[in-house]
């Protein structure tokens, strides 16, 4: 069964209706969104069944309104009421009214948002960009600042070892699914709070909120067993280890700016590198350009 989901909420109960999921064919929002007509209900019943009743104490009353794009609804306006709705005319214009007046809100809203999604994210790995990690750091770093010895702050800078070599041998079609393999391995690693982003070439940039030296070096391992033992597979029964290079940086010890912080993770990504002995990569014949 299709649904519909809470995503902005407004006035009383607002926080205990966001992000709830309803059925579509269950619920006053999902009738006035298939029929494309604006729905009143005086009693509450199906949206007590498919909501709960305990989110709506207070209330008497709902109406729908379809937000359409032609004659294509791309989502409802709903009004939860503390008295009973009038079903006079006065009062069906009223609420026409508003679904006319809100509609176009709603609509430049959502295309701003798809607008904003684009920009910060990369097209490639479907992770967040560049500029999407330099705005999530500015904002962490500033909690950090307010609290300085109470909240630590690491950000990580990986690449992948070897990996102007595999673009070389493989091909860049294969260099492009180890990228996508990587951004999603180093993320079953990471904790929910943690921030994933591809930022430029193999690079990717990794915020760790709360997590002092220990906790960093903690995830670091996770990540790297995690490689050991997944290989990428470039072709049925063919696969290959991909090694990383990371670098780490705490907040206070290593710098107080985002430059900084970015400089002493590269910094030290470049000093694994070099310490790491020279390995050459070994591919099936048949694979090699």
């Amino acid at each position: 069964d299709e649904t519909l989901r809470f995503v902005h909420c407004d006035g009383v109960n607002a926080e205990a209706l966001r992000d709830i999921e309803i059925g579509i064919s269950e619920s006053l929002a999902g009738r006035s969104f298939v029929t494309g007509r604006i729905v009143t209900e005086n009693d509450l019943l199906s949206d007590s069944k498919t909501i709960g009743a305990e989110r709506l104490v207070g209330f008497r009353s709902s109406t729908a309104i379809p937000l359409t794009h032609g004659d294509k609804p791309f989502g409802v306006f709903q009004l939860f009421l503390s008295e009973p709705i009038s079903r006079d005319e006065d009062t069906i214009k009223l609420i026409e009214a508003i679904g006319e007046h809100v509609t176009p809100i709603f609509r430049s809203s959502l295309a701003f948002e798809r607008t904003l999604s684009s920009a910060l994210t990369d097209t490639l790995t479907g992770l967040p960009n560049e500029r999407a990690f330099y705005m999530v750091l500015e904002n962490q770093l500033a909690e950090s600042l307010r609290h300085r010895d109470e909240r630590p702050l690491t950000i990580l800078s990986v690449d992948i070892r070897d990996f102007g070599a595999v673009n070389s041998m493989l091909g860049h079609a294969v260099g492009d699914q180890m990228l996508e393999f990587v951004g999603e391995h180093i993320s079953e690693h990471l904790r929910k709070m943690d921030f994933l982003a591809r930022t430029v070439n193999d690079e990717f940039s990794v915020i760790l909120p709360t997590a002092n030296k220990a906790t960093a070096f903690e995830i670091i391992e996770r990540i790297k067993a995690g490689f050991e033992q997944n290989e990428f597979e470039i072709s049925d029964g063919e696969g290959v280890v991909i090694a990383l290079n990371v670098g780490w940086a705490t907040f206070w010890k290593d710098g107080e700016t985002v430059e900084q912080l970015i400089r002493a993770a590269q910094q030290r990504k470049r000093q694994a590198k070099s310490e790491e002995p020279a390995d050459v990569l070994w591919f099936p014949k048949e694979y090699v350009n």
